[in-house]
């Protein structure tokens, strides 16, 4: 069968990236032909090794670089509304480009996310008459608001299948749009399930610590840093050489790291760089706690990942750790306010517990969530939509 997949997010290591990655390194193991159509990234970010034998196609996007271009050589932002629809549109353009002459060759086209990829990916696959899955990941869904000819809904209503990566994303989607979607999570990768429950203390010897507070997010406001931050200062009254370790980048991070200094918390808080999945599994299994600050998820691979290592979890109440938090009680605590003094508390509970996550999690996870049980439910939908579509076109 000869898969396309569109998303802008193959060359990174979030759950998304990896997802489409896990994914289509197992669909091409089936015999499977993979296309892969994204947006080109700067080599610094491209995290994930893709499999050798997919064909990707990386896009321009000349929204983002000639907005970043004109930053840089002329230190303004471009807020006037017909710049942002015109560079948009050329965007759009060169999407339509690359895509138009390739998607006819496609037996199915799974679109992941809401972007101008998506956009496109629909509008030509419908052209072509070829059967489209729309998946779901979050924000594309929890910032739903009415578009230009409400385009949102009509993509939605007019794929062959909608697929969201939790069940709290899907009952959100039913009540924007009344469609109803298949739920299926996210692929966990093999180096964390590798691990099954193992435990070091390279992390404690890297940075001279006793106990390991791990957070494995970008430094956007969404995700809660701060709350994070703010939490330290009681738990450290008991636990003075704890180390928060932040692994990630983004705009937040010279404010975060003056609130650091700002608490006293320099000796306390440790501020990384991205890493590679490779990489990130030696950070989960010498960690004490892995802590979800965000305000909103919709399903954190990464507390399904720390699980797998052995680390248990401390989530706000958003969603997707409510969610979680049932899955997998004992091993996922959540609180009840996400204020520091909550999350403090919580923290020093857990560590006094100094246990770690139950095998029967680790074994579930690991026998649920593998490349090899989603690939193939994957498959399934696959083969039902395209044997209906060729019922359809005879």
């Amino acid at each position: 069968m000869k898969i396309v997949i569109i998303t802008p997010h193959i060359f990174n290591p979030s759950g998304i990236g990896s997802m489409c990655n896990n994914l289509t390194s197992e669909l091409i193991r089936n015999g499977n032909e993979v296309s892969i159509f994204t947006f080109d990234m700067l080599p610094q970010y491209r995290l994930n090794k893709i499999n050798k034998n997919a064909k990707i196609c990386a896009i321009k996007n000349m929204y983002a670089g000639t907005l970043n271009l004109c930053r840089q050589k002329h230190n303004v932002q471009l807020t006037n509304w017909m710049q942002d629809k015109w560079y948009r549109l050329l965007t759009l353009l060169n999407v339509f480009k690359s895509m138009i002459l390739k998607l006819h060759k496609a037996d199915i086209i799974h679109i992941h996310g809401y972007t101008d990829l998506t956009i496109a990916g629909f509008i030509i696959g419908k052209i072509l008459r070829k059967p489209i899955i729309l998946h779901f990941h979050g924000t594309d869904v929890w910032y739903y608001k009415k578009s230009f000819f409400n385009l949102y809904k009509r993509i939605v209503h007019n794929v062959d299948k909608v697929i969201c990566i939790s069940t709290c994303l899907a009952d959100k989607l039913l009540n924007d749009t009344g469609v109803k979607s298949k739920v299926i999570s996210y692929i966990v990768s093999d180096f964390f399930m590798l691990q099954k429950g193992k435990r070091s203390n390279f992390l404690k010897e890297k940075y001279n610590a006793d106990k390991i507070l791990l957070n494995v997010k970008g430094l956007i406001p969404i995700y809660g840093h701060e709350l994070l931050i703010r939490s330290l200062p009681d738990v450290i009254k008991k636990y003075p050489k704890l180390k928060l370790v932040l692994t990630g980048d983004g705009p937040l991070l010279k404010e975060l790291k003056q609130l650091v200094i700002i608490l006293n918390l320099e000796d306390n808080v440790v501020f990384t760089e991205f890493r590679s999945q490779e990489a990130l599994v030696d950070f989960y299994v010498s960690s004490d706690i892995y802590v979800l600050s965000s305000k909103l998820e919709s399903r954190a691979n990464v507390v399904l990942e720390s699980l797998l290592c052995g680390t248990p979890v401390i989530t706000t109440n958003n969603p997707a750790g409510i969610e979680l938090a049932n899955q997998y009680p004992g091993d996922v605590a959540i609180i009840d306010k996400d204020t520091p003094q909550a999350l403090g508390n919580a923290v020093i509970k857990m560590l006094d517990e100094d246990r770690r996550v139950k095998k029967s999690t680790v074994m579930e996870i690991s026998e649920q969530l593998n490349k090899e049980v989603i690939a193939q439910r994957f498959m399934n939908i696959y083969n039902g939509i395209s044997k209906q579509y060729s019922k359809r076109i005879c």
